[in-house]
C-alpha cells in the first residue's frame, strides 16, 4: 500500500489503554496488527491502523486520539528527530522535513491564515475514511503536544482547526469547544513564529535546487489546492523566480505537479485495492470526474483501464 504507519505511532494508544485497564491485544489482532510490533517498530497499512483504532473507540466511547495524542512524545517516538535542536522555529522546520519517516500519509506544513501563523497538517484519507476522527484528534494533540516542549506545558493554541463536522464530547481537559473550528480544509493549530520565519531557508541558492524542488513538490502536490503562489510563499521564493529557474530546467509547475500527481495515481492503482474515487482524493482531486479526464491526458487510457492492465497476473 502507498499509505503505511509507523506501529511506534501506536504507542500513546497502547499507553492510555493500559493506563485505563483496556484490553487491545485481541482487538489489534483482529486487524492484523501483533503485539510484537510495538516492541519491534515496523510499516503497517494505515487503513488497518484506522480500523483498529475506530473498532477501540467505539468499544470504550472515549476519545482515544485526543487522549492519546497528549501523551504523545515525538522526540521518544523519534529520539534523534531533534538533536541539536534548540528552537521552535528550528523545530518545526525540522518536524516538517523529517515527516517522511513519522508517517507517509500525513503532509506537514506553515501557513498563515488572516495574519496569524499555524502548523497545518492533512492526511491523504478523507475525513469520511474509517478512523479518520480518532487519527485527526491524535494529530491535533500530539502537534499540540509537540509545540508545549518549546513553548512551555502551559502553552494552548488559540484556535484549533480540524477536518470534522463535529466535536468530540470527550476532550482533554483545559479545552473547549470553542477553540475549535469545523469543517476546514485541513488540520492546523494556530502557533507563534517570528516575522521572518522560512521552513526552507535559501532553497533558491541550494545547489541541487532543482532535484529539491522537485522532492518538495511531490511531497505537496497531493493537496487540491496546491499552485505555484502557494508553493513560492511556503519556500519563501518569489513566483518569478521560481518560473525563470524551472524555464532554465526546460520544464514548468505545471508540469512538475501533474508529473507527481501521475506517479502517485499510477502506484496506487497498482498496488493498492483503492477504489477510483479513493486514488483521487489521494491525488488532489475532490472530483472524481476531474481526476478521470486528468488521467486519461496523462496516460492515454482510464484508470480503471490502466490497473487492469498493470495488475494481470
Amino acid at each position: 500500500m502507498i499509505n503505511t504507519s509507523n506501529t511506534l505511532n501506536l504507542l500513546p494508544f497502547i499507553q492510555l489503554f493500559e493506563s485505563k485497564n483496556i484490553p487491545w491485544q485481541e482487538h489489534a489482532a483482529r486487524h492484523d496488527i501483533p503485539s510484537t510490533a510495538i516492541d519491534t517498530p515496523s510499516w503497517v497499512p494505515s487503513y488497518k491502523v484506522f480500523a483498529f483504532l475506530s473498532s477501540m473507540s467505539a468499544l470504550t466511547g472515549l476519545n482515544i486520539g485526543a487522549h492519546a495524542g497528549t501523551l504523545s512524545s515525538i522526540d521518544k517516538l523519534f529520539p534523534h528527530l531533534l538533536d541539536k535542536v534548540s528552537t521552535f522555529e528550528e523545530a518545526i522546520a525540522k518536524l516538517i522535513s523529517a515527516m517522511t519517516q513519522i508517517s507517509s500519509h500525513v503532509t506537514v506544513w506553515t501557513q498563515k491564515i488572516d495574519g496569524v501563523w499555524f502548523l497545518c497538517y492533512r492526511s491523504a484519507y478523507s475525513s469520511d475514511s474509517i478512523g479518520f476522527e480518532q487519527t485527526e484528534w491524535f494529530r491535533c494533540f500530539a502537534f499540540i503536544e509537540f509545540c508545549k516542549r518549546y513553548l512551555g506545558q502551559q502553552w494552548q493554541p488559540n484556535n484549533i482547526h480540524v477536518q470534522l463536522d463535529h466535536i468530540h464530547p470527550d476532550l482533554p481537559k483545559g479545552y473547549t469547544k470553542q477553540q475549535i473550528v469545523l469543517n476546514e480544509q485541513f488540520g492546523a493549530i494556530e502557533i507563534e513564529l517570528t516575522k521572518d520565519f522560512e521552513v526552507l531557508n535559501n532553497t533558491q541558492q541550494s545547489s541541487d535546487w532543482f532535484s529539491t524542488v522537485i522532492k518538495l513538490v511531490d511531497s505537496y502536490a497531493h493537496l487540491p489546492w496546491f499552485n505555484i503562489d502557494w508553493f513560492c510563499q511556503l519556500i519563501g521564493v518569489s513566483t518569478r523566480t521560481m518560473q525563470r529557474q524551472l524555464h532554465k530546467n526546460n520544464t514548468s509547475f505545471l508540469t512538475l505537479r501533474n508529473n507527481a500527481r501521475y506517479r502517485r495515481a499510477c502506484h496506487s492503482l497498482r498496488n493498492s485495492t483503492l477504489s477510483i474515487e479513493e486514488i483521487a482524493y489521494l491525488c488532489g482531486y475532490n472530483d472524481i470526474s476531474n481526476f478521470n479526464r486528468a488521467f486519461k491526458r496523462w496516460s492515454g487510457q482510464t484508470a480503471p483501464e490502466y490497473r487492469r492492465y498493470r495488475t494481470k497476473p
